[in-house]
């Protein structure tokens, strides 16, 4: 096919004595780099051949600017802080980029424009000769050790020879984020979700609703936490940065784009011993038993008895299934996907909890599913506070949780001589390192050691008998 008037063919490319030609050097005595201009003319006619002839005349210019960036930068350097950051100006005379590296991470700078501050990655590439730049983030949406934390894992990816993309940004407000974190993972894979990290955002996580998320600082978190342990509790604020940080990790594992860096990673929790609550043998516990049987609301006391019974989780005794109970066999399973560790579990029912149990049910309606039900989204009751507060103000009782009735109900076993795997497989527990808070409680195991010894004191036959019968167990 011929070749349109006036338009060269286009495997006709021209050739570099055709370009110099038109083309005027200039030798520049700051860089001693002779650099080459096109005419106009020429550029406008044959712009795509011009610069795949001669790449290497028309990338000159950008490797000499990096050149000089690079070397501006090394002389630069500072340690990056906040305040340094924020003294850094533009300098308005010269109308110039300024660049300053960082004293700790080498490979990471800062552009200073007139209107905005940017994190740059520096990658080096010997087999071009020149370094390239990613952006990393802007200041002061993202902080000083954000950025130093993603130069380094970007480091790595280039000594494992991945492909660094330059950012894209992406805003996404807190409230936003936190939404599609309990949407896609808490609602799917907790039971408990919605009760626990819902309850957390919307009665402690206030000030971060309308905040952006790359812009949430480490320090903003610990503040916040330190705030919360004066006024509410330390175990409040732990429950805070626990749902936080497993927000933020999740954000980084599904949505990297939004979430660059977690600023739960590296703030201390708040220590917080261990004390055992438990309804005492006697005067309390009977207080409690009639407090219970004197409630205006019977199902609110059903589950408080059964918690006491069974020793379960509140929360599986709420959405508690009629189709989970065997009540001839005497054993409530609870699926794998209700329970706290994923695993399916099995609970012997009591003669006490039976008599409830039985009651419920020649009492229940036709087509009810769940044990307690209620009016609610999920079918079943939710919410137990009021009613909890009613019967510890009728008890006369302070300072106890419904979670307390499992501590009364593993505590009651311990003292009348359960072992303590027995009691972690009452408890649902994996391993007995949970149980042992109860070892104290144990009667024979610690008393009789210490009589034992104390025998040992006057009589050292006590201790060889033990070594001989040692002896012999071994050696068969």
């Amino acid at each position: 096919m011929a070749a349109q008037a006036g338009v060269e063919p286009a495997t006709n490319r021209l050739t570099d004595g055709d370009l110099l030609k038109n083309a005027t050097f200039v030798y520049n005595s700051a860089t001693r780099v002779k650099r080459r201009y096109i005419h106009i003319a020429e550029f406008l006619t044959h712009p795509f051949r011009i610069f795949h002839s001669m790449p290497k005349y028309a990338r000159i210019s950008t490797k000499c600017r990096r050149k000089r960036e690079e070397k501006t930068t090394m002389d630069n350097r500072r340690n990056f802080t906040k305040r340094t950051i924020e003294a850094m100006e533009f300098d308005k005379t010269t109308k110039k980029e300024i660049y300053f590296g960082d004293s700790q991470v080498l490979n990471l700078y800062i552009r200073i424009g007139a209107r905005s501050k940017t994190f740059y990655l520096y990658k080096r590439d010997r087999a071009k000769g020149y370094s390239d730049r990613t952006r990393i983030g802007s200041f002061p949406e993202m902080s000083v050790e954000q950025a130093r934390i993603l130069a380094m894992e970007s480091s790595a990816k280039v000594m494992r020879g991945e492909q660094i993309d330059d950012e894209v940004a992406v805003v996404m407000l807190f409230k936003d984020f936190w939404n599609e974190f309990m949407e896609k993972y808490q609602k799917v894979y907790h039971t408990s979700g919605e009760q626990h990290y819902g309850g957390t955002y919307r009665r402690h996580m206030q000030r971060f609703y309308n905040r952006k998320v790359a812009s949430i600082t480490k320090k903003e978190v610990a503040d916040w936490m330190h705030e919360k342990a004066k006024k509410i509790g330390k175990r409040t604020a732990n429950e805070c940065h626990e749902y936080m940080r497993a927000a933020f990790n999740w954000g980084m594992k599904e949505m990297p784009k939004v979430v660059k860096f977690n600023p739960c990673i590296g703030i201390k929790r708040f220590v917080i011993r261990q004390k055992i609550r438990f309804i005492e043998p006697g005067d309390e516990m009977k207080r409690f038993k009639d407090a219970l049987d004197s409630h205006p609301n019977q199902d609110m006391a059903d589950i408080f008895r059964i918690c006491l019974f069974t020793g379960a989780r509140s929360g599986n005794v709420k959405s508690m299934r009629w189709d989970q109970l065997n009540l001839q066999l005497k054993r409530w399973i609870v699926p794998d996907e209700y329970s706290k560790n994923k695993d399916t579990l099995v609970i012997n029912l009591s003669k006490p909890a039976l008599e409830v149990l039985r009651k419920r049910y020649a009492a229940r309606k036709k087509g009810e599913i769940y044990v307690f039900p209620s009016t609610s989204k999920t079918g079943h009751i939710v919410f137990l506070q009021r009613a909890w507060k009613a019967v510890k103000k009728e008890a006369g009782i302070t300072s106890l949780r419904i979670h307390d009735l499992r501590h009364t109900f593993a505590s009651y076993m311990a003292m009348t001589g359960a072992s303590l795997l027995m009691i972690a497989k009452a408890l649902g527990h994996k391993s007995t390192r949970s149980t042992e808070i109860y070892s104290h409680l144990i009667p024979d195991s610690l008393s009789s050691s210490i009589e034992r010894a104390h025998a040992a004191y006057d009589d050292a036959s006590i201790i060889l008998d033990m070594n001989s019968d040692l002896a012999m167990v071994v050696g068969q």
